[in-house]
Order: structure tokens, then C-alpha cells, then sequence
């Protein structure tokens, strides 16, 4: 196969339990359709696959037990359908995929349990389909997708275990098709999200079908998005989640578009009902000075800091106890205006109060923490 250098159709390579690289392959430059390389158990990379710049049609990498990276693609830079991996179960990286720009389909990276980044997707700014993160139970955060600024299709994040917000996500402000959350079982609040202004579809956070977020306490993240762009809302079995009372659920359920469905959450947003009386109360009384609040506060586990910086400034958090002793020093770095959230973790810590001191280049204020027993 050395001299081979253009395929004028599909190119399938499957069940080869003898195969660990691709090198005979190393003079291809073309191929007319899709590539589908599956189940092939002794593959450790891509390497051959050198010369390939543009696809076709899709790229399907599913089930190749012991494949380690996606070496071989560093050339590749645009794909004229969708990228789905999948079931790989080695596969660590795929920043390979680096110089790879433009993707004319939807995205799915699912069920690789070693992966734990998505370092390789940063040259995505949009997508024309959806974005799918199943079951990858070891990916830590979304940074790889640091530059992505749209997505048409929707946005799935489902049952990655190992990440505890939405960081990655900064650059998105526009979401086509709705956005789906479920059964990621460290997730604790949404921040990352705080761009997304436009939506275009529903929010489904939980449920029966996707999976509840247990350890997730609030919807911070989601404030800002357009209530008018919200179509639908389904908020259950999150068993952890007091606070849904944000802008953008507040207006939605003022003047709903579709279904509202809350319920089997923790008290504060287990029914509609609660969640517009929280909605009223946080309008002037809770929050009478909203550039710096706790919540949940009363909390059990984690509490969310949230601040709104009108200027670059240094920012330093510092949790106290009673005597005013320094337990966690938890951020001290620079900081661009807008919005920012710190997530404290309070399970090392006896039940009680405690204080959060935070220091801007323009003051200092100290909030107060009630941590109740769990």
C-alpha cells in the first residue's frame, strides 16, 4: 500500500487485530468520502496518515482498544462532516488534531474513560451540529475548546465524573438547539458559561433520562442568557440544587415560551413555586450589594463566591475561621473586569461559621459562611 496515495471513496479500517500503526499508508494525500477507523485492538496511533489535510465527509475513531493518541492527524485541518471518538479505551490525547479549523458537522467525544483533556479542539470557533461529551469519565474541564463562540445543534455534557464546572467554555455566547446536563457526578456549578447569552432552545439539567448532577448546588453560569431564547425548562433529580434563582431562570418563569418542569431538587428548587419566591426575595433583600455574595449560604458542602469586578484588579479570598485564622488561601491573582466565581470547598471543616475575607484593589469586605451539618 506505500505507493497509494488517493482513495476515491470511503475508507474503512476495521478489524485488524494485528495492526499498530499505519505507516504503509504514508504516501496518502486523498480521500473522497468518509474514514472510519474501528476495532482494530492492537492500534496504538494514527502515524501514515500524515499527508491527509481535508475530509470529505466524517471521521469515526471508535473502539480501538489500546490506541494512545491520534498521532498521524497533525495535518488535518478541516472535516466536511462530523468527528466522532468513541470507546477508545487508552486513548489519552488528542491534541493531534491541533491544526484542525473547521469541522462542518457536530462534534462527540464519548466514552473514553482515560482522556482528560480536550487539548487539540483550541482552532474550533463553530460548529454547524451539536456538540456531544458522553461518559469520559476522566476529563477534568472543557479547555480545549477555549475558543469556540457557537454552536448550532445543541449541547450535551453527560456523565463526566471528574469535572466540577463548565471551564473551557468561556468564548461561547451562542447556543442553537439547547442545552442538556446530566449525571456528571462532581459537577458544581456552571461556571464558564457566563458568555452565553443566546440560546434558542431548551435547558434540561438532570432528569430521569439524562441523570441527576448530585453534587451540583446552583445555576450560576446560566444568569445571563436571553429568558426569550429559553424554549423550554426541565430542572430534576439533582438532589444538592438550592439555587436556581438566577436572572435568566427568574424571567423565564415570568413569561414561560414552553414546559417548566422542577422538581426532585433540593429545597429552593424543588417546584416553580419555590423558585419564583426565591426570585422575588433576591431581588433587593438578599443580595443588597450583588458585586460580592455567597450561595448556597447557608451551605453543606460547597459554597459558590461570586463577584463582580469593574476594574482589572488583584483579587485575594481568604477563608477564616471564628478567631479570624486563615484556613484556605483560596485565589490571589490578577483578574480582567466582570464577573468571576470561586468554588469553596467546606467539607474539611466542622459545621459552623466562618468568614470570607476578599481583597480588590478597591476595598475589602468579609462575608460571612454558615456551614450546617450533613
Amino acid at each position: 500500500m506505500e505507493n497509494l496515495t488517493s482513495i476515491g471513496e470511503s475508507f474503512w479500517i476495521d478489524n485488524n487485530d494485528m495492526l499498530t500503526d499505519l505507516s504503509p499508508l504514508g504516501n496518502l494525500t486523498y480521500i473522497s468520502a468518509y474514514l472510519y477507523i474501528y476495532d482494530n485492538d492492537a492500534l496504538l496511533n494514527l502515524s501514515g496518515l500524515e499527508g491527509i489535510t481535508t475530509l470529505n465527509d466524517f471521521l469515526w475513531i471508535w473502539g480501538n482498544d489500546v490506541l494512545v493518541s491520534l498521532d498521524g492527524l497533525e495535518n488535518l485541518n478541516s472535516i466536511n462532516s462530523y468527528l466522532s471518538v468513541g470507546y477508545n479505551q487508552a486513548l489519552t490525547d488528542i491534541s493531534a488534531l491541533e491544526n484542525l479549523t473547521s469541522i462542518q458537522g457536530s462534534i462527540s467525544i464519548n466514552h473514553n474513560p482515560v482522556l482528560q483533556s480536550l487539548d487539540g479542539l483550541s482552532g474550533i470557533t463553530a460548529t454547524t451540529g451539536g456538540i456531544g461529551m458522553y461518559y469520559n469519565t476522566s476529563l477534568k474541564d472543557f479547555s480545549g475548546l477555549a475558543n469556540l463562540a457557537s454552536i448550532w445543534g445543541g449541547l450535551e455534557v453527560q456523565g463526566n465524573d471528574s469535572i466540577t464546572n463548565f471551564s473551557g467554555f468561556d468564548q461561547l455566547t451562542f447556543l442553537h438547539g439547547g442545552l442538556i446536563i446530566g449525571d456528571n457526578m462532581s459537577l458544581i456549578n456552571l461556571s464558564g458559561l457566563e458568555n452565553l447569552t443566546t440560546l434558542e432552545g431548551g435547558i434540561v439539567i438532570g432528569t430521569n433520562v439524562y441523570g441527576g448532577n448530585p453534587q451540583l448546588s446552583n445555576l450560576f453560569g446560566l444568569e445571563n442568557i436571553d429568558a426569550g431564547s429559553i424554549t423550554n425548562l426541565i430542572i430534576s433529580q439533582n438532589t444538592n440544587l438550592q439555587d436556581c434563582a438566577i436572572t435568566s431562570i427568574c424571567e423565564y418563569l415570568a413569561s414561560p415560551n414552553g414546559i417548566v418542569e422542577i422538581h426532585d431538587n433540593a429545597s429552593g428548587c424543588n417546584s416553580p413555586e419555590q423558585v419564583e419566591e426565591e426570585c422575588i426575595s433576591n431581588d433587593n433583600e438578599i443580595r443588597p450589594d450583588n458585586s460580592i455574595y455567597l450561595s448556597p449560604n447557608p451551605c453543606s458542602t460547597y459554597v459558590t463566591l461570586c463577584i463582580d469586578l469593574p476594574n482589572k484588579s488583584v483579587l485575594q479570598c481568604v477563608l477564616l475561621d471564628l478567631s479570624g485564622y486563615a484556613l484556605k488561601h483560596l485565589v490571589d491573582e490578577q483578574k480582567l473586569p466582570g464577573k468571576h466565581q470561586i468554588t469553596i470547598d467546606l467539607n474539611s471543616v466542622n459545621a459552623g461559621m466562618y468568614f470570607v475575607l476578599v481583597r480588590t484593589e478597591m476595598g475589602t469586605q468579609i462575608k460571612r459562611i454558615v456551614k450546617l451539618r450533613h
